[in-house]
């Protein structure tokens, strides 16, 4: 498969299959010899601070830096591409990803969660904080297009990404290549064809800042 990037760096969306493509990434390339760099596989229950990360982009040595989205910043993004790292995120629409942490806020945070689905989506699109969740700090960012790959997720998309971005082939028999962290969502569409999501919020979601930041990256890599 070739060599792979010596730095790589995940910016980690939630909900958007980033702890799967996570715990492929942390096995395969810690077998090349890769420091792996992840909080919470480590046990930590946090993300990395900021100071933690400005350590890691200047460890000269092949490694693997892994951390949730809303606690990167453009500065930090901007420093690991100096340091010649692969940079990476994947999306997920915008309906989907709300679905997703609705059905993983009522499992973890059960006492929280004492609303149905469709008012957790207008309660998130509004920015109410729910659980310590505000979907804002989990959106695409702002400086997505300074990264050096940002996609769709699909299974598809990941074995793209493996093969000509990190170089490094997809075993799909693993057991690192089973979904982790995954919740009963039914999905998105199934949620609107039962009714269970109003045709109002529907439209809420489709004209969303979140869906047209998500639409823009998605555009951009069908063209590519």
């Amino acid at each position: 498969m070739g060599t792979s990037p010596a730095r790589i760096a995940q910016v980690h969306i939630m909900r958007t299959a980033g702890t799967t493509v996570s715990a492929y990434l942390s096995h395969a390339l810690s077998r090349r010899g890769y420091r792996v760099c992840n909080s919470w596989f480590d046990g930590l229950e946090r993300d990395w601070t900021v100071d933690e990360l400005a350590e890691m982009a200047h460890v000269d040595a092949p490694i693997y830096v892994h951390n949730h989205v809303r606690h990167w910043t453009a500065d930090l993004v901007e420093l690991y591409r100096r340091r010649g790292f692969l940079l990476f995120t994947f999306v997920r629409p915008v309906g989907d990803q709300l679905c997703s942490l609705y059905y993983w806020v009522r499992r973890h945070c059960p006492e929280a969660m004492q609303m149905d689905l469709d008012t957790f989506l207008r309660r998130q699109l509004r920015g109410e904080m729910i659980a310590d969740f505000d979907f804002r700090d989990w959106m695409v960012p702002e400086y997505w297009d300074r990264l050096g790959f940002a996609g769709v997720f699909s299974n598809e998309s990941f074995m793209r990404f493996l093969s000509s971005e990190v170089r490094i082939d997809w075993e799909p028999e693993s057991k690192w290549a089973q979904p982790c962290n995954a919740t009963e969502n039914p999905g998105y569409g199934l949620c609107c064809q039962r009714g269970v999501v109003s045709s109002m919020t529907q439209r809420l979601i489709a004209s969303s800042r979140f869906q047209k930041r998500f639409e823009t990256v998605a555009q951009r890599e069908s063209v590519v």
